[in-house]
Formats: C-alpha cells, structure tokens, sequence
C-alpha cells in the first residue's frame, strides 16, 4: 500500500511547471535519496579513515607488507567512490538543478563509475574476511572455498549489470564498458 497520493504535487518537481508532470515526485525519491545515500557515505567514510588510523598506529610493524597494501587499495578505492558519488550530487543536484532535460541524457561519468568502484571494494573486503576465516578456522574450509567461488562470480558479474540508475528512462548499458 502506497502512501503517496496519486495526484498530490509534493517537493521541487511539483513546484516548477517546466518539469513533467508525471515527475511529480520523483525528482525528490531518485536524487534525494541519492544525496542521503552519498551524505551517510560520507559519514561512513570518516569512520573508515579513524579505522585505518587505528590499524596503521596498531599494526604497522606486525603484519606483511601485501595486508597493508590490500588496506591502502581499499581505502584509495573507497575514496576514488565518494568523489565520484559527491560529483554526480553536485552534478545533477546544483549545475543542472533548473534542466530537467539533463534526465534525457546519459548518466554522468562519475555516476557510471560508482558501479565500478563499488563490486571491487565489496570484493577485496569480503576477500580479507575469507582469508581470515581460513586462517582461524581450518574446519571451514569448504565454506571458504564456495564463499571464494561466490565472490569471483559476484566480481564477474558487475560489468554487464552497470545500468542507468535513473528509472526516467529504460536502461541502457554503460557507456564506459564495451559490449
């Protein structure tokens, strides 16, 4: 059950005649819920520095150089995300804000990337838990090695599920990637 009102006119959409009016509405559930999502990433992104901190200060000397590494790549990756989530906000949210034919076009490049960034950091994290259940937990072996198989069919699958996230129009793929 819905609780919006078919024919109610709410948010920016409703008070500008030069949109739409099947917008009426949808302006404020794709891109507001964009601008929340990339502000609480933001947030996330300041816990994830004060966590790298800690680690660099605790284990700096003690673990092998390919973990740092692995952290530094995360952590370059996680934040190559937020620019990119932060440029597609200011992209669509301030430049193009009184455009609404900005919507008939193509995604914005950085917008595209985030399904690029996304899948490998979900990886390399997921990677890092696998290897320490491995390693701690030798009777779970099998269910390593299925998690291992799961997580190279989910990094396998992300280039050719990079749709248009705007539901304005029907999906299309990804300028970025080859067909």
């Amino acid at each position: 059950m819905s609780l919006v009102l078919k024919h109610a006119p709410t948010g920016y959409a409703s008070q500008h005649p030069s949109l739409p009016a099947s917008w009426s509405g949808s302006l404020d559930s794709t891109l507001g819920a964009w601008l929340i999502c990339t502000l609480a990433g933001c947030i996330l992104y300041g816990v994830l520095m004060y966590l790298a901190c800690l680690y660099l200060r605790r284990y700096h000397n003690k673990d092998p150089a390919y973990l740092k590494i692995w952290v530094f790549v995360v952590i370059l990756l996680q934040t190559l995300e937020i620019l990119f989530c932060a440029h597609s906000s200011y992209f669509y949210l301030v430049i193009n804000l009184n455009n609404p034919s900005i919507f008939d076009s193509p995604p914005v490049w950085s917008m595209s990337s985030v399904s690029i960034t996304a899948p490998i950091i979900v990886t390399l994290c997921e990677g890092l838990f696998v290897r320490r259940v491995y390693l701690f937990v030798p009777q779970l072996r099998a269910v390593v090695a299925v998690s291992i198989l799961m997580l190279g069919g989910f990094l396998g699958k992300f280039p050719g599920s990079c749709r248009d996230p705007h539901p304005v129009h029907s999906p299309r793929p990804c300028r970025m990637l080859p067909r």
